[in-house]
């Protein structure tokens, strides 16, 4: 066990079970999460939830650029009292990640980001807030380099997942439209202190460029969404607002008993875009 977990555990004994803290202790995959962010001296990186440390440290050993976001009183506390021993250059934002514009945080003056300063963000995600999280990155998606996370075993499948598979859903196909996304590694439960009762998996994340406008991907989504309302019904079934739908599904060789599971983000998009 680090010596950040250490000072953590005997100045307050235990973490906060609502805020779904568990802190990594095993010093190998803390070191892969930090090489799979890709960081030189001068890349500006975000952490999001911190925790007491032991991944920041890791990180600050890459770049002289990290900012961490922490909502927890007691860890925002402990990371600003051990900040000049293990990360001096830290830039600490107390505050809910949700609330934090992720685009504005390495943004010039006049608003703007170059490619240079695009950042990398990395995090253990609070597994009940993960999906949100992702979705409110992905709203600031041109200022983002790559992001490396780590889920719930079971939310990750749903975010990685491929077409005909159990966990394919919409947020897969989400994720697919805005980012190339690699596995890292699955870690068992008794790599956390305290021990987690699931597995976890990190995740990398590499944006796309777009295939559609932002107007485009309003309603492009919306029609995702209602295709999966209810997965075991049929895309007609789900989509009976479409009344062109049939012709469209017989253009693309599908049948009218397609599910959504069953189609590509590829197939969505031709799909959308002949309804449109």
């Amino acid at each position: 066990m680090s010596e950040l977990i250490q000072r953590f555990k005997s100045e307050y004994l235990r973490t906060k079970k609502a805020l779904g803290q568990h802190f990594l202790t095993n010093q190998h995959f803390i070191e892969e999460i930090a090489c799979a962010a890709d960081l030189s001296a001068d890349s500006p990186a975000v952490e999001i939830g911190p925790g007491c440390g032991v991944l920041t440290a890791a990180l600050a050993a890459y770049t002289q650029r990290l900012t961490a976001i922490e909502l927890d009183d007691n860890a925002a506390a402990f990371l600003e009292a051990n900040k000049a021993e293990f990360f001096p250059q830290l830039r600490l934002i107390h505050a809910d990640v949700l609330t934090v514009d992720m685009a504005t945080l390495y943004a010039e003056p006049a608003g703007l980001i170059t490619d240079t300063d695009k950042v990398s963000i990395i995090g253990n995600l609070p597994y009940n807030l993960s999906v949100k999280i992702v979705e409110h990155c992905t709203a600031s998606i041109g200022s983002i380099r790559k992001m490396v996370f780590m889920f719930q075993k079971e939310v990750a499948a749903l975010i990685a997942s491929a077409p005909c598979s159990k966990d394919y859903s919409s947020l897969s196909v989400f994720c697919s439209y805005h980012y190339e996304i690699k596995k890292i590694r699955d870690i068992s439960g008794g790599n956390f202190w305290p021990n987690a009762s699931v597995y976890s998996t990190v995740l990398e994340f590499i944006p796309k460029p777009p295939a559609l406008t932002q107007d485009e991907e309003k309603d492009f989504f919306a029609l995702v969404y209602k295709a999966f309302r209810q997965k075991r019904k049929t895309l007609r079934n789900n989509l009976k607002d479409y009344q062109a739908l049939p012709a469209v599904l017989a253009k693309y060789g599908k049948s009218e008993s397609v599910r959504a599971e069953e189609l590509s983000l590829e197939d969505f998009i031709g799909i959308w875009r002949a309804l449109s």
